[in-house]
């Protein structure tokens, strides 16, 4: 189905930086296009970076790895990853890896 593989990634500059905006579904189809926006963030430097998913409906375990490893690479920098307004599921699967101690949920 093809509205189950839609993921729309957008990237703003508001007065905190730089915020990285998806909708729809992280899955095998969409996963490059996550990591191409996180990829391109990370090139540009900065020592936070921010996700709004407060429109994404679903993640997979792919979308979970990337994350930590962004969260990761940005702590080793003395940054941070924030995900910011994940849904429901999105959060539960977050939690369910147990990626707090890397990952700031607001």
């Amino acid at each position: 189905m093809e509205g189950d593989s839609e993921l729309t990634v957008s990237v703003v500059t508001d007065e905190n930086g730089r915020l990285i905006l998806l909708a729809g579904e992280v899955n095998l189809v969409t996963i490059g296009r996550l990591t191409e926006a996180v990829a391109d963030q990370l090139a540009a430097g900065g020592r936070e970076m921010r996700i709004d998913m407060s429109e994404l409906r679903s993640v997979n375990s792919e979308a979970i790895w990337v994350l930590l490893v962004v969260a990761a690479t940005l702590n080793g920098q003395g940054g941070s990853l924030v995900l910011i307004r994940p849904g429901p599921a999105v959060a539960a699967a977050v939690e369910r890896a147990d990626t707090r101690q890397l990952i700031a949920i607001l």
